[in-house]
């Protein structure tokens, strides 16, 4: 509850905001992703499938929502769409088997302004899964914590960097021994690696 009133109190200011025309401005990202997941294993559940997770290629696309007031602190929130994923070996046959997952995000991210054109920032990624994966073992929401850096090209462009990593799962699986009682469970958490730019009104 108190991440979603976060969220909340963030989209309140900057509709609150939208009528400084100096410090609040619209945009549109495109990104590049690289994507993977990592297992934990609770209960001494002896799990190797996390290790053989590798990187696949992605991509992000997002609305942009800016403010830089006086100083050096700023807010941007990027409500988008987002495919993450993983991949794994194809025991069938040669290759990498590809899995997919699409979320809708919103990112909210806290902005520092080293100068005027670089800041580094950090905040939380909101994900509600829209995959049209049919099962029990998806969470229908997850959350990431954020950290990165972007840069402006020029007036309108913005050239960013940023590092997602999931703190809550995107999937669990229980083990049950022989009477149905849960005796473990596995749990994936997201991860992703992302190169963007955007085009600021």
């Amino acid at each position: 509850m108190q991440v979603k009133y976060f969220f909340l109190v963030v989209i309140f200011f900057f509709m609150s905001r939208s009528g400084q025309a100096q410090s609040f401005h619209f945009g549109l990202k495109g990104g590049v992703d690289l994507v993977t997941a990592y297992s934990k294993a609770s209960n001494n559940i002896s799990f190797e499938l996390g290790h053989d997770q590798s990187p696949i290629l992605s991509y992000n696309a997002n609305f942009v929502m800016e403010y830089h007031g006086v100083g050096k602190i700023g807010f941007t929130v990027e409500p988008g769409f987002i495919r993450k994923g993983y991949g794994f070996p194809n025991f069938s046959s040669e290759g990498i088997h590809k899995v997919y997952l699409s979320y809708i995000q919103v990112p909210v991210l806290m902005d520092y302004y080293m100068s005027d054109k670089f800041a580094v920032s950090a905040g939380m990624d909101l994900g509600i899964f829209v995959n049209h994966l049919s099962n029990d073992f998806y969470e229908n929401f997850e959350l990431s914590a954020l950290i990165g850096c972007k840069y402006k090209l020029s007036e309108h462009f913005d050239l960013g960097l940023r590092y997602g990593h999931g703190v809550t799962p995107s999937f669990k699986f229980h083990f049950t021994n022989a009477n149905g009682n849960t005796v473990g469970q596995i749990r994936d958490f997201n991860q992703y690696l992302q190169l963007s730019i955007a085009y600021i009104l």
